[in-house]
């Protein structure tokens, strides 16, 4: 018997059970309490049920459910008892791991990762350029782990997400962010020997100020500084970090008088 107005619950379509109702010996059928289902005997499905949110069906002691040629569908709700079911059963996606959100450098790649259940599970990952106001997907990226091409800087705070689908229904996942931050190069300072040099940073990310500062040995003062390779030109002491790796180095001088002493940049630069 099926206590039911419809479904599992009342708005869903009435199921027709076998009878009599399990009130007496050899009785069979599946009685409910409000959303709650148990199967009593043997009983064989006369068409589909789903198992919605909030909603159980326990297969009780000795008893069994037989789909035939239905379906028994879990779609958020509470199956118990499934070993005691012969035939088919099929879970809607549930999503148990979300994507996280993914900070990289420029020019690296972003990968996204998203872990579900269910039955039948396809993948489809979207990214959306307006904090998820629309979603376009992307192409070809259609399983449970999504990696970005090299990163640019006009992809940060972009969002993407993962719509899991598995037997007619779909979980959709949590938004995850990206941030590209700028890609730093190396700035290395070497010096002749006869004094110390360092930079502001040994790393920027191109268009970055950088300030360099030379002292000589007793007995020497500064010269001039050399690019041994990047694209800089310097002035007053400082470049502009350009888009690679730079490597400058500075020279000193005898001095003629044999003094010495700290140099300062302001003063006597070529």
């Amino acid at each position: 018997m099926d206590a039911r107005n419809g479904g599992i619950s009342a708005s869903r379509t009435s199921v027709t059970l076998p009878t009599p109702t399990p009130t007496g010996n050899n009785s069979s059928g599946i009685v409910f309490d409000d959303k709650n289902g148990t199967v009593y005997g043997k009983v064989e499905l006369q068409e589909d049920i789903t198992i919605g949110e909030g909603e159980s069906l326990t297969i009780g002691d000795g008893a069994s459910l037989n789909t035939g040629s239905h379906e028994v569908i879990v779609n958020g709700g509470t199956l118990n008892g499934a070993d005691k079911i012969t035939g088919t059963v099929k879970y809607a996606p549930t999503i148990t791991t979300q994507p996280q959100d993914v900070e990289v450098k420029e020019n690296e790649t972003a990968t996204f990762t998203v872990e579900a259940t269910g039955s039948d599970l396809s993948y489809r990952w979207q990214q959306s350029t307006d904090k998820g106001s629309s979603w376009t997907n992307i192409d070809s990226a259609t399983s449970d782990t999504y990696t970005t091409g090299k990163t640019t800087m006009d992809m940060s705070g972009t969002q993407y997400r993962c719509v899991v689908t598995g037997y007619g229904t779909a979980a959709e996942s949590d938004a995850a962010t990206l941030t590209v931050s700028p890609k730093q190069y190396a700035v290395t300072v070497q010096t002749d020997g006869n004094g110390t040099a360092s930079a502001s940073t040994t790393a920027a990310a191109a268009g970055t100020e950088i300030t360099l500062t030379a002292t000589p040995d007793s007995g020497y003062h500064f010269e001039r500084w050399e690019v041994v390779s990047g694209t800089i030109t310097i002035q007053n002491d400082k470049f502009i970090m350009p888009a690679e790796n730079v490597t400058v180095k500075a020279v000193f001088d005898r001095n003629s008088s044999g003094g010495g002493g700290s140099y300062s940049l302001s003063e006597g630069i070529d």
